[in-house]
């Protein structure tokens, strides 16, 4: 089979490297704005090509995706958008969220509550994290930036009480134990439990999804959003217009980039029920 992956960052650069890792994987074509996208740690292997497309120029993208069988999508998220009804008609199979969160953790909660017979809670917490942190917000970049603040300022789908609902992103704060690592801290943010809050209301009486940081790295996040630091209203700096989200990710993406720092991820998901 013929892949297509459309993103040449940190995600899309691992689809592709575990691709071509598989021997009956006949081609792999990664995709980017940049013709120079693509992570290091790609082989030099002859079954790789490479594409320069605009994600924002559909029919450019469409031609692209026709010369593939299947096509992974690791592009900034606002690219992806699920249209059900449109795929179902073309005769196109789409599976949305396909990382860890949402995605693996989503998978587990939901065979959590399939093996029980009355359900009383599921909670999800997942943390992609820099196994050195470093202060003052003890993170390192492991996907886009961009994302990862959406999640900071999209309220969270939850369930409470059987019903779905939403909450404010960075809410809640709680600590976990974790024997590795010692205490972390968890958060409500958008987007990490996918469809669980609309496929499972009525059913559970709480489900809800939080992030996992070192401790102190919500409050000052919610501090910088508090301040409109992550807006994306434009506002007026010395004449020209400037969004503040796309001011903050160019200040601090530089800083918060070590391609040479290991990172981890934790995971842990907490079905209840009979």
């Amino acid at each position: 089979m013929r892949f297509l992956v459309l993103g040449g960052g940190l995600q899309g650069s691992a689809c592709a490297y575990d691709l071509l890792k598989q021997p009956d994987v006949e081609h792999v074509t990664l995709a980017d704005f940049s013709e120079n996208a693509g992570a290091s740690f790609l082989p030099d292997d002859p079954r790789l090509g490479r594409a320069t497309v605009d994600f924002s120029d559909s029919a450019a993208v469409a031609a692209l995706m026709s010369e593939h069988d299947v096509v992974l999508s690791a592009a900034p998220y606002y690219f992806n958008v699920a249209l059900d009804d449109d795929a179902k008609e073309a005769g196109v199979s789409v599976i949305p969220d396909m990382g860890v969160a949402p995605g693996l953790v989503n998978v587990l909660a939901a065979e959590g509550m399939r093996r029980l017979d009355s359900v009383d809670s599921a909670k999800m917490y997942v943390g992609g994290l820099p196994q050195n942190p470093v202060p003052p917000l003890n993170y390192q970049v492991v996907y886009s930036l961009e994302g990862t603040l959406d999640y900071y300022t999209t309220p969270s789908a939850i369930i409470r009480d059987g019903k779905r609902t939403v909450i404010d992103a960075l809410s809640e704060i709680e600590t976990l134990d974790f024997n590795s690592l010692g205490t972390l801290e968890a958060f409500h943010t958008g987007g990490g439990a996918s469809i669980l809050p609309w496929s499972y209301e009525g059913k559970v009486d709480r489900l809800e999804y939080k992030t996992l940081r070192y401790p102190g790295h919500a409050d000052i996040m919610r501090n910088v959003r508090e301040m409109g630091l992550l807006s994306d209203e434009a506002v007026n700096v010395k004449g020209q217009s400037i969004v503040p989200r796309d001011a903050f990710i160019a200040a601090v993406s530089p800083l918060l980039t070590r391609p040479d720092e290991p990172d981890l991820v934790v995971l842990r998901v907490e079905v209840t029920g009979q």
